[in-house]
């Protein structure tokens, strides 16, 4: 298949071309894959867990628009101040901005109850809402 080929299949569907590349392994031709946002997603978080434990090569997605894929984690708890809310939102607004996957886990404080963690999750929302011309796609929030 020839490059301007996968390009025009690339203009009419959700897909994109991404670069795949192992750290130790050296080939003269790069390896390209056809790839959903939550294709990509899911190997970006497949990587990330298997990273810290593993020895050997490592895989890295690479897209055209966004350079390389990164997935970002963050832990809030259901009782957060509205000044530690304001900055760990600037954070996911950034990431979000730079195109990178953002997973936000929210943990319901001794004290507190699930409508607390809602209450923060809709926040979030909100605040992604606020800022229309960010991929809110790419945002994962799950409560625990």
């Amino acid at each position: 298949v020839k490059y301007g080929q996968i390009l025009e299949k690339l203009q009419g569907g959700k897909r994109q071309l991404v670069k795949i590349t192992k750290s130790k392994k050296q080939s003269k031709l790069p390896m390209f894959q056809l790839m959903s946002q939550a294709e990509l997603e899911i190997a970006a978080r497949k990587e990330k867990a298997t990273s810290g434990m593993y020895k050997g090569s490592r895989t890295s997605y690479e897209t055209e628009e966004d350079g390389k894929i990164k997935q970002k984690q963050l832990e809030l708890k259901s009782r957060i101040s509205d000044n530690d809310f304001q900055f760990q939102g600037a954070k996911i607004i950034k990431w979000l901005e730079k195109g990178q996957f953002v997973s936000v886990t929210i943990k319901t404080a001794k004290s507190s109850s699930k409508d607390e963690a809602e209450e923060v999750k809709k926040k979030i929302e909100k605040l992604l809402a606020d800022n229309g011309d960010i991929n809110a796609s790419r945002l994962t929030i799950k409560l625990m």
